[in-house]
């Protein structure tokens, strides 16, 4: 653990960073609240550049310093912290302060598609209450999955679709819907979630390989299946009795089909969540924090698909929400097959 001293000196080490840093910060607020134009627009991304390099050198030494301080989030290394939750965050930060005259090009119009609106409204966001909702989301997601994930090449490739690809087969499946129920008037659309809601789906899958691995080796695939309809049977109580009880039946069904999974499961946790000291029981609150977590996104519906679909974003895009959430899922869940079938 570092000490007091320790942390001195180590911040008059890095006071010119600490320095830099701090009037990066301020120079982008004063721009982003005064008059627009290319010029601050340019100094803003100059500074988020400046900013993001002073913030990662002081975080570099008090690294070196003590290693283990920045695993408190887990199995993540270095340079997975790096990207995941410092350069793609920063990244989103960076497109919400470019002034209007730049974010509205960005806002995607459903009838007058381009390159650069298909792929940036995706990390645009309409007011900053959007913005950090979607970095919570996203921060929860990857944390959780960074700790389960059993094979991280695999997640990096996953990543490398999600960053760069879905976000052009988000306008796919927004226009699909659009045409079926013949809405015309869609306003333009903007927002991370639709990424989020696809990492939301990874982390489903990755659960079912994690409780594989470490609960029960038998765990057949298609206990993905008990997780979602979990996640629809939560979402239908809050909306439509009829559905929930329909979705309720299934979830029984799915239930006795993986009964030794889920025995051998609640085993587990049970090991986990307790530990045996002094010859007396006590529970391991980490540890319960970390299922507690775990159960977000598996009744994540009840968010991604809200009753009222009008918020201080806009409209929320429920169809992208579900079928992101789907494919997270199931692209994973095909590439197992495959790789099984080919064994």
């Amino acid at each position: 653990m570092i000490d007091k001293k320790s942390l001195f000196s180590l911040f008059k080490k890095n006071l010119d960073n600490f320095f830099i840093g701090f009037i990066s910060g301020l120079v982008i607020y004063f721009l982003t609240i005064s008059k627009q134009g290319a010029l601050n627009t340019a100094l803003i991304i100059f500074f988020s550049g400046t900013l993001l390099v002073s913030i990662y050198t002081m975080f570099n030494s008090l690294n070196k310093l003590d290693r283990k301080l920045y695993r408190f989030i887990g199995k993540i290394t270095e340079a997975e912290f790096i990207f995941y939750l410092i350069i793609i965050p920063s990244f989103l930060i960076l497109v919400y302060l470019l002034p209007h005259w730049i974010s509205d090009v960005f806002r995607l119009n459903l009838n007058e598609p381009n390159i650069i609106s298909l792929f940036f409204s995706n990390y645009t966001h309409q007011n900053l209450e959007h913005l950090i909702s979607n970095l919570i989301a996203y921060f929860l997601l990857i944390i959780l999955v960074l700790n389960i994930e059993t094979n991280k090449k695999e997640f990096y490739g996953f990543s490398v679709f999600a960053f760069l690809l879905f976000p052009f087969l988000i306008f796919l499946i927004t226009k699909f819907f659009l045409n079926i129920f013949n809405i015309t008037n869609f306003p333009p659309t903007i927002g991370f979630s639709g990424v989020a809601s696809l990492f939301n789906g990874y982390f489903i899958y990755v659960l079912y390989k994690y409780l594989k691995l470490n609960a029960f080796k038998d765990l057949k695939l298609r206990f993905i299946f008990f997780l979602l309809i979990f996640n629809v049977t939560i979402w239908a109580f809050y909306n439509n009795l009829y559905l929930a009880l329909t979705s309720l039946v299934v979830l029984i069904l799915f239930f006795f089909d993986n009964l030794k999974g889920i025995k051998a499961i609640l085993i587990f946790i049970r090991s986990k969540m307790f530990s045996i000291k002094d010859k007396k029981e006590q529970i391991n609150w980490k540890n319960f924090l970390l299922m507690t977590l775990f159960l977000i996104p598996l009744v994540s519906l009840v968010s991604l698909l809200p009753k009222e679909l009008k918020t201080s974003a806009g409209i929320v895009n429920t169809p992208v929400h579900f079928f992101a959430l789907l494919i997270g899922v199931f692209l994973p869940y095909l590439y197992e097959l495959i790789k099984f079938k080919t064994k």
